[in-house]
């Protein structure tokens, strides 16, 4: 009973402690600082900036909450919080404020554009294929290299994956011959539509009440014309619309590249301390 009791008031000191400290997110100069771009930064500004992003990172680590058990996966975390998870390991802690510079404009980061619904999802890479099962997933996302968007393929090739780079070629490749193929597809079944069209409008009117035989021939042309035109027009629709589709989408799912990135991010500050040794 003695030491339930210990551990109750420690637990009560514990956070009368933490409430009583000073929140160093809330720091005025920080946030001034926060809110100017990397460049304009003094050296001084920028040493601050990291300190303090630092002690705030650390804070929020120490805060006692839990998020709720809703039964649904995390959302993907954003850019400012995948940072903040390399500060928090302490990644970045001891870099100097040219070489923290560098690492802002070398990294990788991946953002989502949109979510789409789905139960399951598995992306073949390399030798392994990635499955993600979940409520969300998503084909929608936008790269970039410091503070250039760079496209997946590049994306890929300076993170060193130059055979799923070579893949998402590929499919991009593949995808925009399904929709210029489809658009020419269109584009002939038009004029095989309307001129059957019109061949089966003039059948009516020269051979419908004086020449039944001649009638048939003509309507059996007319109508092969338009049937032609009308799978030509609906086939070359859909497959414009697939590939239109596709190209909206990103070949690999952002499951799969996040950890790319991170991966990638973690490898660069190893170099970046390793040639100012």
């Amino acid at each position: 009973m003695r030491i339930l009791i210990q551990r109750v008031l420690l637990l009560i000191f514990t956070n009368i402690l933490l409430s009583q400290e000073s929140n160093p997110c809330e720091d005025a100069r920080y946030l001034e600082i926060k809110d100017k771009p990397l460049d304009e930064m003094s050296d001084r500004e920028y040493e601050y900036f990291s300190r303090k992003d630092g002690e705030c990172s650390q804070y929020k680590l120490k805060l006692p909450t839990q998020p709720e058990n809703t039964g649904k996966q995390p959302s993907p975390k954003t850019v400012s919080e995948k940072m903040e998870v390399i500060n928090l390991y302490g990644n970045t802690e001891y870099l100097t404020p040219s070489q923290k510079q560098r690492f802002t404009r070398e990294r990788l980061t991946v953002e989502i554009i949109a979510k789409t619904r789905g139960s399951a999802a598995a992306t073949p890479l390399g030798n392994s294929v990635i499955a993600n099962y979940g409520s969300e997933t998503t084909r929608k996302w936008k790269a970039s290299k410091g503070f250039e968007e760079i496209s997946e393929e590049a994306f890929l090739r300076i993170a060193g994956y130059d055979k799923e780079a070579d893949v998402v070629m590929e499919y991009i490749s593949t995808n925009k011959t399904f929709m210029w193929g489809g658009l020419a597809a269109m584009v002939v079944g038009i004029p095989f539509y309307s001129n059957g069209y019109q061949m089966s409008m003039d059948a009516i009117d020269e051979y419908y009440l004086e020449d039944d035989e001649m009638y048939k021939t003509e309507s059996a042309k007319a109508d092969n014309k338009v049937v032609t035109g009308i799978i030509l027009i609906s086939g070359g629709l859909g497959a414009a619309y697939y590939g239109i589709l596709n190209l909206g989408k990103n070949r690999y799912e952002y499951s799969v590249v996040d950890g790319i990135s991170e991966d990638y991010n973690k490898k660069l500050i190893a170099r970046i301390k390793e040639s100012s040794e």
